[in-house]
This record gives C-alpha cells, sequence and structure tokens, in this order.
C-alpha cells in the first residue's frame, strides 16, 4: 500500500505538535545530517557561497565528521532539572544537547579536520588562535568510530581517543568535562566547551591522544574534529 497522505494537514504554527523519543528524534537527525552534508559538498565551507573548488575535499564525508558537527552545535539542557548535566559532557536524558546547526555552520566561525588517522599511543596536536573575547564560547568536538570488538573482549572500547584543550595560560580543559580532568574511556565522542567568562585571547592548542592498540592487524583510527568559537573565520594561518 501506498504512505501517501492524500489530505495532509496544512504546515502552520497550529498543526505542529510536540513528542520525545528516539522515533522523534531520529528522523529530525537524519534531516540535519543531510543538510550538514549537503553544506560541506556544495562547497559553502568556509566561505559560506556555494564554491565547486572548496567542495573537492568534502566529497567523501565520514559518520563522524557528521556527528561532531551536530555534538558541537548542540546546547546541553535538561527539562526537568533532576539531573547534573556538565556543559560539555552528555548527559543520560538528554545526551549532548539540542543540535542548532545554524549556530554551528553559519553564526559562529568554524574550523574543522574532516578526517585525520592517528596510530596507537599517537598525539596530534593542532594549534588554534583565538582573536577576540566578545562573549563567544569555544566549542570543540572530536569523534570516530571505534572498530568492532570480540565477544569475549573485557573492554569497552578498543581505541580509547582522548581530547584536550590547552588555554594560553596552561589551563587544561579534558574531552566531556569530568571532574579533575579525568578522561572520558567509555565514549567515541568527546567535547570541550571554553564558558565566554574564560576565554583568553592568543594561542590554544587541541590534543588527540591515543592509547596502546591491542590489535597488530588495525594500524590506524580515523578521527574528525570540529571547531566553533571567537576566531576570525578567514584567517587559515593562525
Amino acid at each position: 500500500g501506498s504512505h501517501r497522505n492524500e489530505n495532509p494537514l496544512p504546515a502552520t504554527y497550529d498543526t505542529l505538535m510536540m513528542s520525545s523519543g528516539t522515533s522523534m528524534s531520529t528522523p529530525a537527525a537524519a534531516g540535519l545530517s543531510a543538510l550538514v552534508r549537503q553544506f560541506f559538498t556544495k562547497g559553502y565551507y568556509p566561505t559560506l557561497k556555494a564554491n565547486s573548488e572548496d567542495s573537492k575535499a568534502f566529497q567523501s564525508l565520514t559518520s563522524s565528521f557528521i556527528r561532531a558537527i551536530l555534538v558541537n552545535s548542540a546546547d546541553p539542557f535538561d527539562l526537568k532539572k533532576s539531573i547534573s548535566i556538565t556543559s560539555s559532557g552528555p548527559n543520560i536524558r538528554t545526551g549532548f544537547g539540542l543540535p542548532n546547526i545554524t549556530n554551528s555552520l553559519l553564526y559562529t566561525p568554524l574550523r574543522v579536520v574532516p578526517n585525520s588517522q592517528i596510530k596507537s599511543a599517537e598525539k596530534h596536536i593542532y594549534p588554534l588562535k583565538l582573536h577576540y573575547n566578545n562573549g563567544t564560547e569555544l566549542k570543540v568536538t572530536m569523534a570516530y568510530l571505534d572498530p568492532p570488538l570480540s565477544e569475549e573482549s573485557s573492554t569497552i572500547l578498543f581505541a580509547d581517543l582522548d581530547l584536550h584543550v590547552v588555554s594560553p595560560s596552561g589551563r587544561l580543559y579534558t574531552g566531556n568535562g569530568y571532574k579533575n580532568n579525568q578522561t572520558e574511556m567509555e565514549n567515541t565522542i568527546e567535547r570541550v566547551i571554553v564558558p565566554s567568562s574564560e576565554i583568553e585571547v592568543g594561542d590554544y592548542q587541541i590534543i588527540i591522544t591515543s592509547t596502546n592498540f591491542t590489535d597488530d592487524l588495525i594500524d590506524s583510527i580515523n578521527y574528525s574534529i570540529v571547531v566553533n568559537g571567537p576566531f576570525d573565520y578567514l584567517d587559515f594561518q593562525s
């Protein structure tokens, strides 16, 4: 049979409805993911104008990259105010928060590492210069896909990649915001949010580290990074 509705309701404020659960969030996230993919494959990054030359670097986007964009755009929240949430990490009810790709792609300066590879027990360092202290927070998200584990494995992840951000004064921010800068060991997405009140103008470092891999057949892990913050949108040198 056909799923077509022969008498659809008009799309107005009066016909909008609110619901919750994965049946609602999944199609919404899928739609956002399609828009994110179109933004990059049509060459809107970094000039916000469609450019076929700029699109060439984004014809094979990974799911990790799209996840990193969605998570970096999300605002943390808890509707019932009954659980404690950190500004950076997820909570059990609302995850990393409510995605808002308009903020991430259009309104806040954006930098991306679409796909990079890290080997066992390596460290990658990315410099980032913040030019302004204008009330904008710094948001950094790293995402990767973990290889499947044996059913006999006693570990949760094959590869534990960690995100750290170091400010010009040496202040350390660790992915997902655990107390005492404890590293995340159970998640393939890590986010750091530096509040606007803690922004320092100057040179930051974004650091990705990997643990020792236990399988010699897997040489490296692919990951993606997405950054939004108070820097010059088109200054790619710093």
